[in-house]
């Protein structure tokens, strides 16, 4: 049977709580697989008494993830650590394939829905052209792989109203060069890509994540605090509460709520926000489920 590590070493009380109630959520509907989960215990009664899900306990084994990912009976590891914290233990633990790893998630087109795999995520600080260059072979191959689809179109992000330097001009002329490339995009435009693959510089993908959820929690707290101060505000609200629902679902940490993928070593890796909703952890066990089904890992060499 296939198995999946989840490690939830790093979260608190009312973190493990949420987790738990996402594994749930997850195996309401996934039955042949097993899962080894690595945190505290007694914060994770929900899952404690499901089928096929073993509990190492952490409470007072400050090693207990070292000695279960030393075990390797896993395919996929699922981790809620940062990302420096995930690739040291990829180094420490498994094998790179490819010369030039990275992060990669997938997010919905913000008016169509359409899936699209954006990375580079924040592996490296500074990527260099022949990373960008393996890069795309990398999310060609994963797009292909997880969608079935063999026509794969892919985009190259760029800060919007800035100078190409030459660097990056140099970087677009190697792109081109293959036939899969659907053109330039500009860093204001992201959540509208329309393309099967989205790949960009690191820094420039998280300055406009960034930029998105805090838009979007400024927006927010602006009219909660009109509704509660105006009473035109709050009647107003009423006729506008779905539509709000709807773009919060759509939009505000959705690029990576559903789990960011590590491309590059022999293991299915999938890093999780800590702030991720208990749906955003059965969308990303989800993932990981498919990707160990897939043997995923073995087709990125």
């Amino acid at each position: 049977m296939n198995t999946i590590l989840i490690d939830l070493t790093t979260l608190n009380k009312d973190e493990l709580k949420m987790a738990s109630y996402g594994i749930k959520l997850f195996f309401h509907k996934i039955k042949d697989l097993s899962l080894i989960v690595v945190g505290e215990s007694n914060n994770l009664l929900t899952i404690k008494d499901l089928d096929n899900i073993k509990i190492i306990d952490s409470t007072n084994n400050e090693n207990a993830l070292d000695e279960t990912l030393s075990n390797n009976i896993f395919s996929t590891f699922v981790s809620f650590r940062n990302k420096s914290k995930i690739v040291d233990i990829a180094n420490n633990n498994f094998n790179k394939t490819i010369d030039s790893p990275l992060y990669a998630s997938f997010f919905a087109n913000a008016y169509t829905g359409r899936m699209t795999l954006l990375g580079d995520l924040g592996y490296k600080s500074f990527s260099a052209k022949e990373d960008f260059l393996s890069y795309k072979e990398t999310l060609k191959i994963a797009y292909k792989e997880l969608f079935e689809n063999k026509d794969v179109k892919f985009k190259f992000l760029l800060a919007s109203n800035l100078k190409r330097t030459d660097e990056t001009k140099d970087i677009i002329s190697n792109l081109k060069n293959d036939n899969c490339f659907d053109g330039e995009i500009g860093s204001n435009y992201l959540l509208e890509a329309d393309t099967d693959i989205l790949l960009g510089d690191a820094t420039i993908i998280q300055a406009t994540i960034s930029g998105i959820n805090q838009g979007v929690t400024v927006y927010n707290e602006y009219l909660e605090n009109g509704m509660k101060n105006s009473f035109q505000y709050k009647f107003g609200g009423l006729f506008i509460k779905k539509l709000m629902e709807s773009f919060n679902s759509s939009i505000d940490k959705k690029i990576t709520s559903g789990g960011m993928m590590l491309l590059g070593y022999d293991k299915n890796i999938i890093g999780i926000r800590n702030d991720t909703t208990s749906i955003g952890v059965s969308s990303c066990l989800n993932l990981a489920n498919k990707m160990t089904k897939l043997n995923f890992a073995s087709k990125l060499k």
